[in-house]
């Protein structure tokens, strides 16, 4: 498992995610998919299964858990804007 922790900016711009085995002769790609940020950035948080694809083809599925915090935008006055 993993945490990744990012501030969003643009809700359409597109997260690539590639899932890859780990063993003694390296690393060999899984599958992969593609979801806009808007996917994960939901108010209550998300579980979501993604399916994976590798060349075009069914390659499984993963599941995701995000959380989802919003904050104000502060301009360039440092009052939120």
């Amino acid at each position: 498992m993993q945490f990744f922790e990012w501030e969003v900016l643009d809700m359409n711009h597109m997260i690539d995610i590639t899932v890859r085995d780990r063993d003694q002769m390296g690393a060999d790609m899984v599958g992969h998919c593609q979801v806009p940020m808007s996917f994960f950035a939901r108010v209550g948080g998300a579980q979501e299964w993604l399916e994976l694809k590798f060349m075009g083809m069914p390659a499984g599925n993963i599941h995701f858990t995000s959380e989802y915090f919003p904050q104000a935008v502060v301009g360039a006055t440092g009052q939120p804007g």
